[in-house]
Protein backbone atom coordinates (compact mmCIF):
# COMPACT_ATOMS: atom_id res chain seq x y z
CA UNK A 1 0.00 0.00 0.00
CA UNK A 2 2.84 2.42 0.63
CA UNK A 3 3.93 2.07 -2.99
CA UNK A 4 0.79 3.95 -4.03
CA UNK A 5 2.25 7.07 -2.42
CA UNK A 6 5.09 6.90 -4.92
CA UNK A 7 2.48 6.86 -7.70
CA UNK A 8 -0.19 9.28 -6.53
CA UNK A 9 1.98 12.12 -5.21
CA UNK A 10 3.75 12.77 -8.54
CA UNK A 11 0.52 12.29 -10.50
CA UNK A 12 -1.35 14.73 -8.28
CA UNK A 13 1.50 17.23 -8.48
CA UNK A 14 1.57 16.99 -12.27
CA UNK A 15 -2.21 17.24 -12.55
CA UNK A 16 -2.51 20.30 -10.30
CA UNK A 17 0.68 22.14 -11.30
CA UNK A 18 -0.95 24.25 -14.04
CA UNK A 19 -4.15 25.12 -12.14
CA UNK A 20 -4.56 28.80 -11.17
CA UNK A 21 -4.32 29.41 -7.42
CA UNK A 22 -7.94 30.55 -7.02
CA UNK A 23 -9.21 27.30 -8.61
CA UNK A 24 -6.83 24.95 -6.80
CA UNK A 25 -9.24 23.89 -4.03
CA UNK A 26 -11.93 22.82 -6.49
CA UNK A 27 -9.41 21.06 -8.71
CA UNK A 28 -7.99 19.16 -5.75
CA UNK A 29 -11.51 18.05 -4.80
CA UNK A 30 -12.26 16.86 -8.32
CA UNK A 31 -8.90 15.07 -8.44
CA UNK A 32 -9.65 13.29 -5.17
CA UNK A 33 -13.16 12.37 -6.32
CA UNK A 34 -11.96 10.96 -9.64
CA UNK A 35 -9.20 9.00 -7.89
CA UNK A 36 -11.68 7.45 -5.42
CA UNK A 37 -14.28 6.60 -8.07
CA UNK A 38 -11.61 5.23 -10.42
CA UNK A 39 -10.24 3.07 -7.63
CA UNK A 40 -13.70 1.75 -6.84
CA UNK A 41 -14.49 0.95 -10.45
CA UNK A 42 -11.08 -0.66 -10.98
CA UNK A 43 -11.46 -2.76 -7.84
CA UNK A 44 -14.93 -3.96 -8.84
CA UNK A 45 -13.69 -4.92 -12.33
CA UNK A 46 -10.71 -6.76 -10.84
CA UNK A 47 -12.92 -8.58 -8.30
CA UNK A 48 -15.33 -9.62 -11.05
CA UNK A 49 -12.53 -10.93 -13.30
CA UNK A 50 -10.82 -12.68 -10.39
CA UNK A 51 -14.05 -14.42 -9.37
CA UNK A 52 -14.80 -15.48 -12.94
CA UNK A 53 -11.33 -16.88 -13.64
CA UNK A 54 -11.17 -18.50 -10.19
CA UNK A 55 -14.23 -20.57 -11.08
CA UNK A 56 -12.60 -21.73 -14.32
CA UNK A 57 -9.35 -22.56 -12.53
CA UNK A 58 -11.15 -24.41 -9.73
CA UNK A 59 -13.09 -26.43 -12.30
CA UNK A 60 -9.88 -27.40 -14.09
CA UNK A 61 -8.16 -28.33 -10.85
CA UNK A 62 -11.11 -30.33 -9.56
CA UNK A 63 -10.98 -32.56 -12.64
CA UNK A 64 -7.28 -33.31 -12.32
CA UNK A 65 -6.38 -33.00 -8.64
CA UNK A 66 -7.84 -35.50 -6.23
CA UNK A 67 -6.50 -36.93 -2.98
CA UNK A 68 -7.40 -40.33 -4.38
CA UNK A 69 -4.55 -40.01 -6.90
CA UNK A 70 -1.34 -41.39 -5.37
CA UNK A 71 0.93 -38.60 -6.65
CA UNK A 72 -1.35 -35.91 -5.21
CA UNK A 73 -1.56 -37.67 -1.85
CA UNK A 74 2.24 -38.05 -1.78
CA UNK A 75 2.74 -34.36 -2.64
CA UNK A 76 0.28 -33.22 0.02
CA UNK A 77 1.95 -35.43 2.61
CA UNK A 78 5.40 -34.10 1.67
CA UNK A 79 4.18 -30.51 1.91
CA UNK A 80 2.63 -31.13 5.32
CA UNK A 81 5.80 -32.81 6.58
CA UNK A 82 7.93 -29.93 5.27
CA UNK A 83 5.75 -27.31 6.98
CA UNK A 84 5.73 -29.22 10.25
CA UNK A 85 9.53 -29.63 10.10
CA UNK A 86 9.78 -25.84 9.90
CA UNK A 87 7.45 -25.45 12.87
CA UNK A 88 4.49 -24.17 10.87
CA UNK A 89 1.55 -25.93 12.41
CA UNK A 90 -1.97 -24.53 12.56
CA UNK A 91 -1.31 -23.00 15.99
CA UNK A 92 1.71 -21.05 14.70
CA UNK A 93 -0.27 -19.61 11.80
CA UNK A 94 -3.06 -18.52 14.14
CA UNK A 95 -0.58 -16.85 16.52
CA UNK A 96 1.09 -15.03 13.65
CA UNK A 97 -2.28 -13.84 12.35
CA UNK A 98 -3.26 -12.55 15.82
CA UNK A 99 0.11 -10.79 16.15
CA UNK A 100 -0.29 -9.12 12.74
CA UNK A 101 -3.83 -8.03 13.68
CA UNK A 102 -2.56 -6.60 16.96
CA UNK A 103 0.24 -4.70 15.22
CA UNK A 104 -2.19 -3.33 12.64
CA UNK A 105 -4.66 -2.23 15.33
CA UNK A 106 -1.92 -0.59 17.39
CA UNK A 107 -0.59 1.24 14.35
CA UNK A 108 -4.07 2.50 13.47
CA UNK A 109 -4.60 3.70 17.04
CA UNK A 110 -1.26 5.55 17.07
CA UNK A 111 -1.97 7.21 13.72
CA UNK A 112 -5.44 8.25 14.87
CA UNK A 113 -4.02 9.62 18.13
CA UNK A 114 -1.35 11.61 16.29
CA UNK A 115 -3.92 12.98 13.85
CA UNK A 116 -6.32 13.99 16.64
CA UNK A 117 -3.47 15.54 18.62
CA UNK A 118 -2.41 17.53 15.60
CA UNK A 119 -5.97 18.72 15.00
CA UNK A 120 -6.32 19.68 18.66
CA UNK A 121 -3.04 21.59 18.73
CA UNK A 122 -3.73 23.41 15.47
CA UNK A 123 -7.22 24.50 16.55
Amino acid sequence: MTSFAFLFVPLTTAALSNIPRHELAGAAGVNSFVRQVGGSIGLSIFANLFTTYSRYAAGGLAQNVSVLRPEVAAGAGALKASLMARGLTGDVRQRRARKAYLILGTTAAVVAGLWLGHRWLSA
